[in-house]
């Protein structure tokens, strides 16, 4: 009876409600628009079960509560930045100057540091809506003197975020980007191509092709090699091969393979991408990234080179096969498939990443074909 009793008065916890055990923190990844499902994915399985997702509307971050280390996410290749979040009881920006909450600011400042190598950040910069006002030219002003830190505008490597809460119920929240660089800034890249595509887009677009493990790959058009890269460093292949005209941009690619912690080698060719010396059915998966806007050369290239890809990567592509483009070129490249025979097409997502809206185009290959 008394059992009984027990069990009627214990109440079952809500699925998902309160914050994992142990020691919680509140994060926040940025990632692009368009790709938010592959970040919180990924940050999902690296979590293992430590985290809950907090409100998933807003496409360009996700808010959650992890209670693991937070520096096991800083290795997260499908987000653009991590932050911790710390909500300041305040009514507006110029309350974060009172000596309390200034304190507890200096503190978490101080903790971040000293979890990094001396002098790794020297500058900082913040982003926050009226960040030019006098009470803002306070903040900074302040905030230098007491971490003997510069301001930055352009580049820092100490971010801060101030804004209305977002993830609690009211005042402002401070966000730290818990790295000194964006997490877009791959370690392995030692050579800027110019135009390479952006690291976590193209770890979106690896993503997109589930990769397995005996899938032969073949990156035409590689440039600096981080289509090649973020698959190697994905897992296992059958081959990676990348070829490109341009001597300089596989240079470039060699350079960065070498530096890249890779588990298999990867193979790089200087060839026409439109007349691979590769025997027909070789792949399959091929990745194109086309240059694009003046990085194309003649404005009229462009209508004769993706015709081209089209047909080439057809030919390459084993029965049952995929082909995944990425280009800013939108109306051109969906001409061409309009006109182009032997791809079926899958699927089409658009990312925007800054002012760029590149679009990555699926497609397969029948198996009789």
């Amino acid at each position: 009876m008394t059992r009984s009793k027990s069990r009627q008065k214990s109440k079952r916890k809500p699925e998902g409600a309160g914050p994992p055990a142990g020691k919680s923190h509140l994060l926040v990844i940025e990632h692009p628009p368009g790709a938010e499902d592959l970040a919180r994915q990924e940050l999902t399985t690296l979590g293992k079960g430590r985290l809950r997702l907090l409100d998933t509307s807003e496409p360009a971050e996700t808010g959650f509560v992890y209670s693991g280390t937070p520096n096991d996410l800083r290795h997260l290749r499908l987000s653009s930045a991590l932050y911790q979040v710390f909500p300041f009881d305040i009514p507006r920006p110029k309350a974060l100057l009172g000596h309390e909450h200034w304190q507890r600011l200096l503190g978490e400042i101080d903790a971040l540091r000293r979890r990094q190598p001396p002098d790794t950040f020297q500058t900082f910069r913040i982003a926050a809506a009226g960040r030019f006002s006098s009470v803002f030219q306070r903040i900074k002003e302040t905030l230098a003197a007491d971490t003997g830190l510069q301001y930055d505008e352009d580049e820092a490597d100490l971010q801060l975020r101030l804004r209305p809460a977002r993830l609690v119920q009211s005042g402002w929240e401070l966000l730290l980007r818990l790295t000194p660089r964006p997490l877009t800034s791959r370690s392995w890249r030692v050579y800027n191509y110019p135009g390479a595509l952006n690291g976590v887009v193209a770890a979106a677009m690896i993503e997109l092709s589930r990769p397995w493990g005996r899938e032969r790959v073949l990156n035409l058009m590689c440039g600096s090699g981080t289509l090649l890269i973020e698959r190697s460093l994905r897992g296992p292949a059958g081959l990676l091969a990348g070829l490109d005209l341009s001597a300089e941009a596989l240079a470039g690619a060699q350079q960065n393979v070498s530096a890249a912690p890779l588990r298999q080698p990867v193979q790089l060719l200087q060839a026409d991408a439109c007349r691979t010396p590769f025997s027909a059915g070789s792949f399959h998966t091929i990745l194109i990234d086309p240059p694009w806007g003046n990085l194309v050369g003649e404005a009229n290239e462009p209508e004769a080179l993706y015709p081209a890809l089209w047909r080439e990567s057809d030919r390459l592509a084993a029965p049952g096969g995929q082909m995944l483009v990425i280009t800013h070129q939108i109306k051109l490249w969906e001409q061409v498939a309009a006109q182009g025979e032997g791809w079926q097409f899958l699927a089409s997502r658009q990312l925007f990443q800054g002012g760029l809206h590149p679009c990555i185009y699926h497609y397969r290959k029948p198996e009789n074909s």
